[in-house]
């Protein structure tokens, strides 16, 4: 992941903001980032298409750890799980 510590901050405190619906309304946008740089996995992933994915995972992560009470271990485990998902890693 080449996200910067402040990046994970702003996406944390983006999560913590939101409502329910607005959790889904991310959730539904970062997978759909990934579904569209999968889909490009063929050819080398432009900077901009490889940071839109690593945000999109950590949305995704940070997401899923606050629904299931996850902790440090629950999102490590789920980033290597997305990463291997969608960008066959």
């Amino acid at each position: 992941m080449s996200i910067s510590a402040a990046q994970h901050h702003e996406i944390q405190t983006m999560i913590d903001a939101s409502s329910p619906d607005g959790l889904k309304d991310l959730k539904a946008k970062a997978e759909a980032t990934l579904a569209h740089v999968n889909q490009h996995m063929g050819r080398l992933l432009t900077g901009d298409e490889s940071r839109a994915a690593d945000v999109a995972i950590e949305i995704l992560v940070r997401i899923e750890a606050a629904e299931n009470s996850g902790g440090w271990w629950f999102r490590t485990k789920r980033r290597m799980q997305l990463v291997q998902l969608y960008l066959g890693a």
